[in-house]
């Protein structure tokens, strides 16, 4: 039997859940917890996927030992949580898009990161998605925009 990953995921709105599931759909990954402000959130997405719920983040990192750990909070609420997984030892952060909204909250995870050896990622699943590729090619073709007709 091969070693199967512990993760956890943090924020379960839409992108969150979708993490959840994702992760849980693998055989190769165990979603150990979630975490949601939401407690009703947090227990519906821990039950459907037998995955302990948590409403504070910062709980679930001191009792769960996890080698994945997703952050799908608010654009604004990444830092914290990012930075408690890296502080708990979490060797490998995956995030959702944006980074950050403030640089300096930015380059502060970048460099917890890097001094911890921690992997980060940012996912940006939606960059390869047919219709995002099209919206691409339209704005960068000028198809898209204001015109005026001279008459």
């Amino acid at each position: 039997m091969s070693v199967q990953l512990k993760a956890g995921v943090i924020g379960l709105g839409i992108l969150g859940s979708q993490h959840a599931q994702f992760l849980d759909d693998q055989p190769e990954v165990k979603v150990m917890a979630v975490a949601d402000i939401r407690r009703d959130r947090a227990e519906a997405v821990g039950g459907h996927i037998s995955a302990q719920p948590y409403t504070d983040y910062e709980r679930m990192l001191k009792e769960q030992k996890l080698d994945v750990a997703v952050v799908a909070t608010p654009d604004p609420l990444h830092r914290d949580p990012v930075l408690a997984a890296i502080k708990a030892g979490v060797p490998t952060i995956i995030e959702e898009k944006p980074m950050a909204t403030a640089v300096a909250d930015a380059e502060e995870m970048l460099e917890a990161a890097e001094r911890a050896g921690a992997r980060l990622f940012l996912c940006f699943f939606n960059r390869s998605s047919p219709l995002d590729r099209a919206t691409y090619y339209v704005i960068q073709q000028g198809l898209l925009g204001f015109f005026s007709l001279s008459l």
